[in-house]
């Protein structure tokens, strides 16, 4: 276990190191949604539903574009490092 996510809390940890970042609450939903999607591959347009609309909230092709930026290159990031140590 490289990197471990508590999506209670919205954190990654680098197990190694103990680095822990926290996300934001809608980068975190994210994350969880994807972790969780049990069929695999979920359209961008239930990714909007799930983590957005469900929640009241309103988004955009942008935002989630922008949100799964920040998910991938902090998970990148962790993993980068655990590939160093």
């Amino acid at each position: 276990e490289k990197i471990k996510f508590n999506p209670e809390d919205g954190s990654l940890t680098h197990c190694a190191t103990k680095e822990t970042v926290k996300l934001t609450l809608t980068a975190s939903r994210l994350l969880e949604t994807l972790l969780r999607a049990s069929e695999g591959i979920l359209s961008r347009e239930k990714l909007l539903t799930m983590v957005w609309d469900d929640y009241g909230l309103q988004a955009s092709n942008s935002s989630l574009n922008q949100y799964i930026s920040i998910s991938v290159s902090y998970v990148a990031h962790y993993l980068h490092s655990a590939v160093k140590n």
